[in-house]
């Protein structure tokens, strides 16, 4: 993954945004691609013992999560996260999508707010679209968060952070 966080694109982050395979057997569902979603980490993961970011609907719910089972039909999913894998190799995934574990991991997380009682949930929000494969629209997201990431990162960032104007036709 990768994500815009105050402004400036952070990532990517090694994961996947599928169940595992094979041990999966068509009976796991996953977070549909291409579609508006929104998070929060109010709940954390696997019931708050462990940072996640809940997939919400606009109102909030956990329980009404746009999906596709294993033969591309349209279901809703509950309780679904982005949280860290198992191994490289097991993402402990039941349709969640994942990153993978340790410094990765950690880094993706680190860009949010872990604040809650435990530090396994805050006050993070805001809103996500997954892109899979090598699709068009896939490759897009990803040059345009590249550039948005190298323009960011240059010397010249600073000047141009001052500059409403220029700031405005990067955010289009």
């Amino acid at each position: 993954p990768a994500f815009q966080h105050g402004g400036i694109v952070v990532g990517p982050y090694t994961g996947s945004s599928y169940p595992n395979a094979p041990d999966s057997k068509g009976k796991h569902n996953t977070i549909k691609d291409g579609v508006k979603l929104f998070f929060n980490n109010k709940s954390g993961h696997d019931k708050g013992t462990k940072k996640g970011l809940n997939i919400v609907d606009e109102n909030g719910s956990r329980t009404n999560t746009p999906a596709t089972d294993m033969e591309g039909n349209d279901v809703k999913m509950k309780w679904g996260n982005i949280h860290e894998a198992f191994s490289e190799t097991n993402r402990g995934s039941e349709g969640c999508p994942t990153t993978y574990p340790g410094e990765n991991n950690d880094n993706f997380m680190n860009n949010l707010d872990w604040s809650g009682p435990n530090g396994t949930t805050g006050n993070s929000s805001g809103s996500l679209i997954i892109y899979r494969g090598n699709g068009d629209q896939a490759q897009s997201m990803k040059t345009n968060l590249q550039t948005r990431k190298i323009l960011h990162q240059s010397p010249l960032s600073s000047i141009a952070s001052k500059n409403r104007p220029t700031l405005d036709l990067l955010k289009k």
